[in-house]
C-alpha cells in the first residue's frame, strides 16, 4: 500500500514524506482509525516532559494534540499531479479542535493535496455528470493558481469535473 505521511502537531504544516507536487484527485474513504495519544501507534509528543536540559533547566511541553488519525482511501481518478490510482493512507495528528481530516463517508470526494496541506469537497452525480461541490473547500480551493470556487456559476456551489479539468494545467 502506498503511504502518504503528514505529521501534524499544532498546525497544518509540519513534516511530510509526500511527493513535493500538488495533486487533485477523486477518491473514496475506506477506513478511518483514531488512536489515542501515547498509545502504541501514536507517540505522546510530551513524553519527555519534566526531563532536565543540559543547562539544568527543566524541559516543559505543552500540547493541544488530540491523538492520531489514520485514513485509508482509494484514489479513483487523478486530475492533477502524480498521485497513483489505488489504495493510500493518510496519517496525521488530531489538533485541539478534534475531528478527522477526511469525511466519514464512502461517497466520492475531490481531494486537493500538497505537502503539509489537504482539503476535500464532496462529489455527487447528477444527470450522469460528476459535480464537485467546490465551494465546500475550507481553505480556498486554489489549485495550481486556479480558484476552483470561482468556477461555480451563480448560486451554484458545484462545477463538473470535466469543466474543472479544462481550467487546470495539462497533466504531466
Amino acid at each position: 500500500m502506498k503511504t502518504l505521511f503528514l505529521c501534524m502537531a499544532l498546525s497544518w504544516v509540519a513534516c511530510t514524506s509526500a511527493k513535493a507536487q500538488e495533486s487533485l484527485f477523486v477518491a473514496h474513504v475506506e477506513r478511518v482509525t483514531l488512536e489515542p495519544r501515547g498509545g502504541q501507534y501514536c507517540a505522546d509528543l510530551c513524553a519527555a516532559s519534566g526531563r532536565h536540559n543540559p543547562d539544568g533547566t527543566t524541559y516543559v511541553c505543552i500540547s493541544n494534540d488530540g491523538g492520531c488519525d489514520k485514513t485509508e482511501f482509494v484514489v479513483d481518478r487523478v486530475l492533477l499531479g502524480d498521485m497513483q490510482p489505488g489504495p493510500h493512507t493518510f496519517d496525521t495528528r488530531i489538533g485541539e479542535w478534534g475531528g478527522t481530516h477526511f469525511p466519514i463517508t464512502h461517497q466520492p470526494i475531490l481531494v486537493h493535496m500538497k505537502p503539509g496541506f489537504v482539503e476535500w469537497a464532496p462529489v455527487k452525480v447528477k444527470d450522469g455528470k460528476e459535480l464537485a461541490q467546490v465551494k465546500a473547500f475550507r481553505h480556498g480551493g486554489i489549485v495550481s493558481g486556479v480558484d476552483l470556487r470561482s468556477l461555480a456559476q451563480g448560486d451554484e456551489d458545484t462545477v463538473t469535473l470535466d469543466a474543472l479539468i479544462e481550467h487546470l494545467p495539462t497533466r504531466r
